[in-house]
């Protein structure tokens, strides 16, 4: 399994929650999971998050004396 599965997923909630707080029209909302540049946009901002978080996790386990 891709990314982009879970990037497809985290549109859809996203837009949900910005539908439910009134601030994206149910519309919009819906075109947004079925855009393939919307889908590439948040799968690279997921990968660089999990990268910086792997990073993050490291540098703490270094600093704390934990497993590397």
């Amino acid at each position: 399994m891709g990314i982009k599965p879970i990037a497809r997923i985290v549109v859809r909630y996203g837009a949900a929650a910005l539908v439910t707080w009134g601030l994206l029209p149910a519309d919009v909302a819906a075109g947004m999971a079925d855009d393939p540049d919307v889908v590439q946009s948040v799968a690279v901002v997921l990968g660089l998050l999990a990268g910086a978080a792997t990073e993050t996790w490291y540098a703490l386990a270094t600093r704390f004396g934990g497993d590397t």
